[in-house]
């Protein structure tokens, strides 16, 4: 017995120094240790059992039952979920940090920024879904609308992405009656002097762009609905600081923001047909329009909805849309594991791209990620008996959708007349 068992974590080392390292450079043990985890020298270590987790959400998220066809080590589903389970949740943010480090030497030796040597930054926030369990309900509650026992819980994922690399710098888990703006105070201190942050019109507010400015960061942000403004293309307006405190802020840093803020608003149309907005008001604090002209600040509210593909990408490749543990610390260790993924995944593109002399954003997401699936995947897979399901009689189970789907119109013409169509129209 010892014997084989010695022979197994072997395998899974060799494995791991071979392929899983040469994509995956980090001494996962050795981070452990650091965050004081200990455990038995067993076939699933650290190492091995977060390159479980790696191939597993490389894979669309797949059933545990299927990791010992894909992964370097044959293990049962109950074995490999004990040990995901006892992985401390400190390990996973120094794994996710170790990777942001990873990301950040390589574009920092390469030079590559998108305006003028600084880096930009876009933030949004997206969704997921949990299942309906009664800790998940209490602690990200349910969207409205579905009642208790006929919906799942819903949280929400606040993610800033460097507009250049498409990785992901920094983000935060949080439930769903919570507002991006507010949140987004948590991550200001992982922002560089210098930055350009990016962000819609949720984000545009005196409080933020004023802290922001404190910590020495730009920012590019559409203009709040409510706050009015004039006609021009382009020029200076000065806002003061609102008459009441927020509820979520305290007395001392209310305080220390100035009585007045300087911002300019660009305006500029779309012309391209068939967009929702045609006219687009963007507030920020590049006040010189000579070393930054109209058309770059319309250039870099732009590349605002690379994060929007970013999280489509996510939620329908990868399959973020709908988590699977049944605990806040193992949604959390999902949610941190789907990021390092991608800034893997980017990892790879941004090589590829660099040896094309192509945008990192041409590269296919879906082609790298079934590249990294064979690479990372063992040579061989281990000779294990097919899954043999219960004999369950008189099994009953309603047939009835408790997920609800996307609505979309019917199809009720081909395609190709479909797109003739909006091009005879929009052009």
């Amino acid at each position: 017995m010892a014997h084989h068992l010695r022979a197994a974590i072997a395998h899974v080392k060799a494995h791991l120094r071979q392929g899983f390292r040469q994509q995956f450079p980090i001494d996962v043990d050795a981070l452990a240790r650091d965050v004081g985890h200990r455990w038995r020298e067993r076939k699933l270590t650290p190492a091995a059992t977060v390159a479980l987790f790696l191939i597993q959400i490389l894979h669309g998220n797949v059933a545990m039952t299927a990791l010992r066809h894909l992964g370097p080590v044959a293990v049962d589903a109950s074995s490999y979920c004990i040990a995901r389970a006892r992985l401390p949740l400190a390990l996973f943010a120094a794994l996710f940090d170790a990777v942001v480090a990873m990301n950040d030497d390589a574009s920092s030796s390469s030079h590559a920024t998108l305006l003028n040597g600084r880096r930009v930054l876009i933030a949004d926030v997206t969704t997921f879904s949990t299942p309906d369990d009664p800790g998940l309900r209490r602690h990200f509650s349910y969207p409205p609308g579905p009642r208790q026992g006929c919906g799942f819980p819903v949280g929400r994922l606040l993610g800033v992405i460097d507009a250049f690399s498409g990785a992901v710098v920094a983000a935060l888990g949080c439930p769903l009656f919570t507002h991006e703006a507010r949140e987004m105070l948590q991550l200001h201190p992982l922002l560089k002097k210098r930055d350009i942050l990016v962000a819609d019109r949720g984000f545009c507010s005196y409080t933020q762009i004023t802290l922001l400015l404190q910590r020495g960061v730009d920012s590019v942000m559409r203009l709040h609905q409510r706050r009015p403004t004039s006609w021009t293309k382009d020029h200076a307006e000065v806002w003061t600081r609102p008459s009441r405190r927020p509820q979520w802020m305290s007395e001392a840093v209310f305080s220390s923001l100035p009585p007045q803020l300087s911002v300019r608003i660009v305006r500029y149309t779309v012309p391209r047909r068939g967009c929702r907005s045609r006219v687009v008001y963007v507030a920020t604090t590049l006040l010189d329009p000579i070393a930054y002209p109209a058309s770059t600040i319309m250039r870099l509210y732009g590349h605002r909805w690379n994060i929007e593909t970013c999280f489509n990408q996510l939620k329908t490749h990868a399959k973020m849309n709908a988590l699977k543990s049944k605990s806040a610390a193992g949604i959390t260790k999902e949610l941190i594991m789907y990021l390092i993924v991608w800034n893997l995944v980017r990892r790879v593109m941004s090589r590829f791209a660099a040896t094309r002399d192509v945008s990192v954003w041409r590269v296919s997401f879906l082609d790298t990620i079934r590249w990294l699936c064979v690479r990372l995947s063992p040579p061989q897979a281990a000779p294990l008996p097919l899954l043999i399901n219960p004999d369950r009689p008189g099994r009953w189970e309603p047939r009835k959708l408790k997920r609800r789907m996307n609505e979309y119109d019917w199809l009720t013409e081909p395609r190709q007349s479909l797109k003739a169509k909006h091009h005879a129209r929009y052009g």
